[in-house]
Parts: structure tokens; C-alpha cells; sequence
């Protein structure tokens, strides 16, 4: 069976990655513990392996060995299978995550979506897919564990909730420098009526330039106006360490926004990001787009 297996899964892979995973010492021994595991029988062992080769890029090839240690294989199985509509599998992922769904719901009272229902849209989601299109389960890429994967699922049906409840009162029309507080120096105002075209577009550079996890954070705080609390139960992490990766964020997007900032101004920079700085969680709603991203290549 391990030849076997080993020779579908290499027959899987992309042309250009056979021959580093063919010299890989185990890859036999490697396939054929994947496919002995009782997960592996809810997935079918011929969908399990050409799934993973499918989600080996180019760059894998240059360590075939930690490539292969970075999936999360049992997780990866329950996921196929549930994108196959194993009822078998279905009813895992539910033993095993419900709580997950509950957990997302349970501190937004206010959306009036009582525990069943949140886990009916997150079915939904996960398992109701559009004629001739995968089901969004099937988009798990096996690289990192499934509940992480899910608690974003939640977390997005939590803000479309929101979003779906909210009273629709626009944001207003300003640019960025219309958002900061007056200023009665006149040095200063000068810089700011010369630069109000670099520091938006440096700033808006220097969210690109984050983590998506950064930006989502951002995104979800000052945007969706999630409260801190929530975003740690989504998470699933302590309240202190949310407020650290909000700071990092803000942090790097100084950082960043300064760097981009340099090759247009060459005075007072300083003065200007200080009040960028001040006034971050009123300018990140002008910037940031509302679409949750990906975190991981998962």
C-alpha cells in the first residue's frame, strides 16, 4: 500500500515538484501513516493525498520535508469529507466545534441570533455552495488547525450580522487631514495643506504593507467597531493579548506609514505622525476596506 500510495501522490503533484519529493527518504512511510489514520477514512485515502499535492506550490519544493510536517492532516480529512457530505463527518466537525460557534455568538446578545441559528449560518457557510462551486470548507487548506480556521468563519458571520443589523448611519465623506483636530500653529497647518496628498497615500501604502492578520484587527476594532472583548473570544485569546496585537498593529502601520513618508517630506515629519498617530482610530475607517482577508495560507 505505502508504494502505492506513494506513487499516486507523487503522479498528483505538480511536474516541476516530482522530482524533490521523489528523493524525499520516508515520503512511502510518511503516506502510508496519513492514510492509516482513522480520519483518513472519512476523506478516502486517494482524495486525502491528491489534496495535499494540490496544495504544494514552487516554493515547497525548496523543503519538501517541512512542507509535508506543516499540514494538519487528520483536520485536513474531517474537512474533505465534510465537503463530500459525509454525515459521518459532518456530525464530527460539529462534536468537536460547536462550541467554537457557540463561543463566537454567545457575547454578541445584542445581533438577537440565539446559539441554533448562528450555528445554522455557520452551516451554511461552510457546507451550502452555489450550483457547479465547492462547498467553503473545501477552501481549508489543512496548514494550520481547523478551529483557527473556523473561529475567522465565525467571526465573519458575526460582522456580517452586524453589519446586517446596524442602522446604516454613513460614514462621512472627509479625507484624512479633515479628521484630525485643528491646529492653531501656523507652521504646522502649512505642512499639512503641502502634504495632504502624501500622508494619505503613505498611509494607505502602509496598511497594505501589514500582516492581513494586522489588518483585520484594525479592520474589525475601528471599523465593524467590534469591542476588544469579542475580537479575544474569536481569537480565542486572552483580552490582554488582543490589546498587544492592536498595539503591534497600530505600531507597524506608524512605522510603515514613516518609512513611505520619508521620500516626500524632509521637515516636521515627526510633528505630522504624532498626529496621525492620535487620531489612527478615527482615520483607519477612511482607509481600510470592510472585507475580512485571510489570515493564513490555510
Amino acid at each position: 500500500m505505502s508504494a502505492a500510495a506513494e506513487a499516486g501522490f507523487l503522479a498528483e503533484l505538480a511536474p516541476e515538484l516530482r522530482p524533490r519529493f521523489a528523493r524525499l527518504p520516508g515520503l512511502a512511510e510518511r503516506l502510508a501513516t496519513w492514510v492509516a489514520l482513522p480520519e483518513a477514512g472519512l476523506s478516502g485515502a486517494e482524495v486525502l493525498l491528491a489534496a495535499v499535492a494540490s496544495r504544494l506550490t514552487i516554493d515547497d519544493g525548496a523543503d519538501p520535508e517541512a512542507a509535508l510536517a506543516s499540514f494538519e492532516i487528520p483536520d485536513l480529512c474531517l474537512a474533505l469529507a465534510c465537503a463530500k457530505g459525509s454525515p459521518r463527518a459532518l456530525e464530527e466537525l460539529e462534536r468537536r466545534f460547536g462550541g467554537e460557534m457557540d463561543r463566537a455568538i454567545a457575547k454578541s446578545k445584542s445581533l438577537g441570533v440565539s446559539r441554533d441559528e448562528f450555528r445554522q449560518i455557520i452551516r451554511e457557510k461552510l457546507f451550502v455552495a452555489a450550483p457547479g462551486a465547492a462547498p467553503r470548507i473545501a477552501s481549508y487548506g489543512g496548514r494550520a488547525p481547523l478551529v483557527g480556521w473556523l473561529r475567522v468563519v465565525c467571526a465573519r458571520a458575526v460582522i456580517d450580522l452586524a453589519r446586517r443589523n446596524d442602522d446604516g448611519v454613513p460614514d462621512t465623506d472627509q479625507g484624512l487631514f479633515d479628521r484630525l483636530p485643528s491646529r492653531d500653529d501656523p507652521e504646522l497647518a502649512a505642512l499639512r495643506a503641502r502634504h495632504a496628498a502624501a500622508l494619505p497615500i503613505a498611509f494607505a501604502e502602509g496598511l497594505a504593507a501589514l500582516a492581513p492578520r494586522q489588518r483585520n484587527l484594525l479592520r474589525q476594532r475601528y471599523l465593524h467597531n467590534l469591542s476588544a472583548a469579542a475580537l479575544a473570544q474569536s481569537y480565542g485569546v486572552h483580552r490582554a493579548t488582543l490589546f498587544e496585537w492592536l498595539e503591534a498593529a497600530r505600531g507597524d502601520l506608524l512605522r510603515h506609514t514613516e518609512r513611505r513618508l520619508k521620500g516626500a517630506m524632509q521637515q516636521n515629519l515627526d510633528s505630522l505622525l504624532g498626529l496621525l498617530g492620535s487620531e489612527l482610530d478615527l482615520s483607519i475607517r477612511r482607509l481600510l476596506s470592510s472585507t475580512v482577508e485571510d489570515e493564513t495560507d490555510v
